[in-house]
């Protein structure tokens, strides 16, 4: 059985790899299922596990946001037929 450390971990490990691949259903999928962690009233001792992974996360979602920030960018420039070819 897992622990509520080992929970988090996996699903902050499968937002990471469904983030890099951008996949919104498994997103969506994972998002429920941390909800419903959340709402289970987990508690846990040692959790630098999931710290680990929590700024990994960070740190793909700061580059996805400065990446999609430079696309949306280069889009407005060159309009949507750019997006086209």
């Amino acid at each position: 059985m897992m622990t509520s450390e080992h929970s988090v971990a996996a699903l902050l490990d499968e937002t990471i790899t469904a983030l890099s691949a951008l996949d919104l259903e498994r997103l969506l999928s994972l998002e429920e299922s941390m909800l419903l962690l959340a709402k289970s009233g987990i508690t846990g001792g040692c959790i630098s596990m999931v710290l680990e992974r929590h700024q990994l996360l960070k740190h793909v979602l700061m580059e996805t946001e400065s990446n999609l920030a430079g696309l949306a960018r280069l889009h407005q420039r060159n309009g949507a037929d750019a997006w086209a070819r």
